[in-house]
């Protein structure tokens, strides 16, 4: 159950952090009608529902007329570039600065979309310029935030070499997260190794009170209580280690457009040129081998935790499965750089290692050392009493009934003959 609920606790992490991410928005629908003149209308006074109208138009128009929506998504682009943030003063405040990117990112995402769902039409033959044009200007605009210099100092310490700058940044980014997070997780591994001692306690405690589940979840919380451990202890520096997450997503999306000259072994290779559809070409696409890599470190870390028998085994087994699984399918649909795989892949190596080190070798240790934890001393069940009450009445009577009576040494009396006459 212990397994299961970290299981839980770390899927919940994470549709947190992707719905917070990503927006877990569909296809943009609104009241307005379909039409070019309406979205002129909105961009002034409503610039947010002027780019959501564009974007239903192109949605309305995707399988009947590709055309006009390579067209919704041409002038979106053009709007939110240029227009989207109104008027820009010599020293804009950071207000206007923040609406400013954000238009620029609208734009960039609607360039991207006509390159890849349009590339025949018209706009999308014109849309590579432009993307490059409005990606110069984002950059320039995130190039003075701090978390973009952390990225491109750690860049510049190996020489900004693309075959080997871009990912060791990205690993170092990832020692650091883990440095800053450990003493959390260490938190976690304790809390883990002491459940894993109170297991013959538990299954004690369940045992005896199986069919009472309000005293046997009564007396399960006396069992931690006394042994001074909480079952929520490892699932709270997971909700801890959520503002890092969303953290180290932005900055890689800050830093995104130079990750583009970054290579990672296959990443980056003529093979990759070859086959675009499955390997990235750089370290800013998408990568189906890295994305699986991360998957299967997944699943082997979640594995490393001991389970205390094989019912909860295979529960743990099945939650690793379904875990990774939903977890895949996540990255396979937001489709998210490799830079950002790569990070995460790195991530779960290092817990990979901490969770050997630190959970399941010790457990191993102690099975084999230590001998079991005695049992939890407690009376018995109201229910136990009382049967073992009427068992012994029922005992007591049954001898009683059967008592045998006073047995004669000489034994039966032989039968008196007749004399013959």
């Amino acid at each position: 159950m212990k397994s299961a609920s970290r299981s839980i606790a770390l899927l919940l992490t994470l549709i947190v952090l992707v719905g917070g991410l990503t927006g877990c928005n569909g296809p943009i629908r609104n009241n307005y009608p379909n039409t070019f003149e309406d979205a002129i209308s909105l961009e002034k006074e409503r610039p947010k529902e002027a780019h959501e109208e564009y974007l239903s138009i192109q949605h309305a128009n995707d399988s009947k007329n590709k055309e006009k929506a390579a067209e919704a998504l041409w002038r979106d682009a053009d709007f939110t570039a240029n227009r989207y943030a109104g008027e820009i003063p010599p020293h804009p405040s950071p207000e206007i600065v923040d609406r400013r990117t954000e238009g620029l990112n609208f734009a960039r995402q609607s360039l991207k979309m006509l390159m890849e769902q349009y590339p025949e039409t018209s706009y999308g033959k014109k849309a590579v310029v432009e993307r490059a044009n409005v990606e110069k200007t984002l950059d320039n605009l995130n190039s003075v935030q701090w978390p973009y210099k952390v990225v491109d100092s750690f860049v510049a310490l190996t020489g900004s070499r693309p075959g080997f700058s871009y990912w060791f940044a990205l690993a170092l980014i990832a020692f650091v997260v883990k440095g800053i997070t450990f003493p959390l997780t260490l938190k976690t591994y304790k809390s883990q190794r002491e459940m894993q001692k109170l297991q013959p306690i538990l299954k004690e405690v369940q045992a005896k009170y199986k069919d009472e589940p309000q005293l046997m979840q009564q007396e399960t919380m006396k069992v931690y209580k006394e042994h001074g451990v909480s079952p929520f202890a490892s699932c709270l520096p997971m909700f801890i280690q959520l503002p890092f997450m969303i953290w180290v997503y932005n900055t890689i999306r800050l830093y995104e457009f130079h990750f583009a000259n970054g290579k990672f072994l296959w990443v980056g290779s003529s093979l990759s040129h070859a086959n675009p559809t499955i390997l990235g070409t750089d370290l800013s696409k998408f990568d189906i081998p890295l994305l699986v890599l991360y998957a299967a470190s997944n699943y082997f870390t979640m594995r490393l935790t001991p389970a205390p028998d094989p019912t909860q085994a295979q529960q743990q087994k099945s939650m690793a499965v379904m875990t990774t699984g939903i977890m895949f399918f996540m990255f396979m649909q937001g489709k998210w750089s490799s830079a950002f795989i790569f990070y995460w892949l790195i991530l779960n190596l290092i817990s990979t290692v901490q969770q050997y080190y630190f959970v399941y070798k010790p457990n191993k240790e102690r099975l084999a050392s230590e001998p079991p934890v005695p049992p939890r001393a407690s009376g018995p069940s109201s229910k136990e009493t009382s049967n073992r009450d009427r068992t012994g009445t029922n005992s007591a009577l049954n001898r009683t009934v059967t008592a045998p009576k006073a047995s004669n040494s000489a034994g039966p009396r032989p039968k008196k003959r007749r004399p013959r006459p």
